[in-house]
């Protein structure tokens, strides 16, 4: 009886030493490749003359292939929808003056619904070729959730690379509209840590139902 209570004490101390010292390892969340065919379907559109950055990929489009590693799942037409963003900077880049919200939804998805990602940020930087924004250093940075989203995620970090730049209403003063692929990543606990937690648990279970 000794000897079968200080073997579950034993496992149980290596369970908790395992996951005080698990590894968080860096994952590619969602990605998409830019989904429109020439620059008269744009993505975003940078208002210099509002201040203003818009940005969305709605239903009715065709095109965009989301691929989202970190479930295993693809979404083929997928869509997406973005508040607007109130921006400070010229044709050069600048801040957003403050964050907002992107929802990523399936083919014919009420956007009523919960979201397949919802990236929450707190700021954002434009360049006339990315925008996106990271935690690394705003304490209000980028959070990461949705039905796709199973895990717990730190240091979330995404980017839109824009192309196919053409100047707003015929010129570069008033800004310009961008189509764009999409990357985001995170760290997330280990898998194989993940994999040896769960195996401990589930013999100090079966340990202790042989015991009773």
């Amino acid at each position: 009886m000794l000897k079968e209570t200080f073997k579950n004490l034993l496992v149980a101390f290596i369970v908790l030493l395992l996951c005080g010292s698990a590894q968080a390892v860096v994952v590619t969340i969602a990605t998409f490749a830019d989904p429109a065919v020439n620059k008269n379907t744009p993505l975003f559109t940078v208002d210099l003359v509002n201040d203003l950055i818009t940005g969305g990929w709605d239903d009715s489009k065709t095109g965009l292939t989301l691929q989202i590693p970190y479930s295993g799942n693809i979404y083929t037409n997928a869509f997406f929808t973005m508040t607007d963003v109130n921006y400070f900077g010229g044709i050069n880049g600048g801040d957003t003056a403050e964050g907002g919200t992107i929802k990523f939804f399936a083919n014919g998805q009420s956007t009523s619904t919960a979201p397949l990602l919802r990236i929450v940020f707190g700021l954002g930087h434009v360049t006339p070729f990315s925008f996106g924004a990271m935690d690394m250093f705003f304490i209000d940075g980028v959070t990461i959730t949705g039905s796709e989203i199973t895990g717990s995620l730190t240091n979330e970090t995404f980017a839109f690379s824009f192309s196919n730049l053409s100047p707003l209403n015929g010129s570069w003063t008033n800004g310009y509209t961008a189509t764009a692929s999409f990357t985001s990543s995170a760290e997330a606990p280990d898998p194989a840590t993940i994999i040896l937690l769960g195996t401990a648990g589930i013999w100090v279970f079966t340990r202790k139902k042989k015991s009773a």
